[in-house]
């Protein structure tokens, strides 16, 4: 145990970010940069090799993935998965690093007067936004997780889906080893959000670099990331600070917190069936704070010695 490190605070410097998976790693410079974003940890990719080695799962992973998959088919794919995740869900974490998950959360829960908060349980995988490929939605997100008993399993499940039928078959299509896949679980205070969405600094449709576009949705965002609705969408001019498209969509879903469980999806209230899930002003000032965190985030990059120039997606209002 003395060789990993398995819990990381969102707030918390840390040497080599790449244990945190890719959306772990941007949360941790958003927070370090001073931006808003709701506190928790991350349980890193060295907690994920951990558990997949004591357990002996490595090799068992690959043998399933040579075994099932050979011509490709979804079907073997979908297969794969089925096995790989009963695998990787009946077996147990080990003691040692369940404590420290169950300590991490009783301490996030205690920042909140309460002994179990709720939380977002998120996938964050090492290979998760690389220039030439991005698995965004191929892995899993739990919402509304809680107690130590439920983010264990939950934890679990996110760890699973490193090998979801889409991610298998899309490491394959470029070229991405599936022993090289690792898998950083972001644990996060939940917002109980009115209204959730995503925002691109620079328009992923048209790649207008003056444009930022921000969609929305009432309720939880997984409906939005998850494609169970059409959006909002507002297109923003980032020099003028101005709308200068919207298309208000019939939102005749949403996806709310669910007391019993994670959560459910419900019929939206007919009144806000047609109604713009956010204000104008909310769009702008969205739009403003996309507009400012994208010029440091570039700023930073700059200085570090790379060129980069950030297309990430934002999501500052899940």
């Amino acid at each position: 145990m003395a060789d990993y490190k398995f819990i990381v605070w969102l707030n918390e410097e840390v040497k080599d970010s790449s244990i945190l998976g890719g959306k772990g790693a941007n949360l941790n410079k958003l927070v370090l940069m001073g931006v808003p974003v709701p506190p928790g940890f991350v349980i890193t990719t060295e907690a994920f090799n951990y558990f997949m080695t004591v357990n002996g799962l490595k090799n068992k992973v690959l043998n399933v993935i040579n075994e099932v998959i050979r011509e490709g088919k979804p079907e073997e794919y979908e297969e794969a998965e089925r096995r790989i995740k009963e695998l990787i869900i009946s077996t147990e974490v080990p003691r040692d690093l369940r404590d420290e998950i169950a300590r991490a959360y009783m301490e996030l829960s205690n920042m909140f007067n309460t002994d179990a908060v709720a939380v977002a349980v998120r996938s964050s995988a090492n290979a998760e936004d690389l220039k030439t490929a991005s698995f965004a939605g191929q892995q899993d997100t739990y919402l509304n997780v809680r107690g130590i008993g439920e983010l264990i399993k939950y934890v679990k499940h996110v760890w699973a889906s490193t090998y979801n039928a889409r991610a298998l078959a899309y490491r394959d299509e470029k070229d991405i080893p599936h022993d090289e896949a690792q898998m950083a679980v972001i644990v996060q205070k939940l917002v109980n959000g009115r209204a959730a969405g995503v925002m691109f600094t620079i328009n992923p449709v048209t790649g207008n670099e003056s444009e930022a576009v921000i969609e929305a949705s009432w309720g939880l965002g997984e409906a939005v990331v998850g494609g169970m609705v059409t959006p909002d969408r507002w297109v923003v001019d980032k020099g003028g600070l101005m709308i200068k498209d919207r298309v208000i969509s019939r939102k005749s879903v949403m996806m709310v917190r669910d007391e019993a469980g994670l959560t459910k999806m419900v019929e939206v209230p007919r009144d806000l069936v047609e109604k713009p899930s956010l204000s104008d002003e909310e769009v702008l000032a969205l739009a403003k704070v996309g507009i400012e965190l994208e010029g440091r985030l570039v700023i930073h990059w700059t200085l570090s010695g790379s060129l980069m120039r950030t297309r990430a997606i934002y999501t500052l209002f899940r």
